[in-house]
């Protein structure tokens, strides 16, 4: 193909490859793999682990949250609205009093789901 400056793609004669290259180009592609395995775990996953502990989405009085439970499905999960906030000794808010139609509630802060429409977003409707 030296007339029409193309560059032959052809597949390198058997003959001519050496074992070692492939072996060397095999571990290569071997440690890239384990290089980005271990940046994934260390960089993607450590974000995502930050993002969840600084969570965005406060819980306030007057808030309807989903109240989570280990022994029913997220379909069968009460409704509550908080009615007290209750912080720790460190100032963060741990337990919160909560009204559902069975009655009053404690519950931990972590076992509620905020819904997408907040207190203030309902009182300006």
């Amino acid at each position: 193909m030296f007339l029409q400056d193309i560059p032959l793609n052809d597949v390198p004669d058997l003959d001519q490859i050496q074992k070692t290259n492939i072996v060397l180009r095999w571990r290569y592609i071997q440690k890239v793999h384990e290089n980005l395995k271990q940046r994934f775990k260390r960089e993607y996953l450590g974000f995502l682990r930050s993002s969840v502990i600084k969570r965005e989405d406060k819980i306030n009085e007057g808030d309807i949250v989903l109240i989570g439970t280990d022994d029913k499905k997220r379909l069968h999960w009460l409704l509550g609205r908080v009615l007290e906030l209750f912080p720790g000794k460190d100032g963060i808010i741990r337990l919160v009093k909560l009204r559902t139609e069975r009655g009053d509630m404690l519950r931990p802060i972590q076992r509620l789901h905020p819904l997408e429409v907040t207190s203030n977003q309902l009182r300006n409707l």
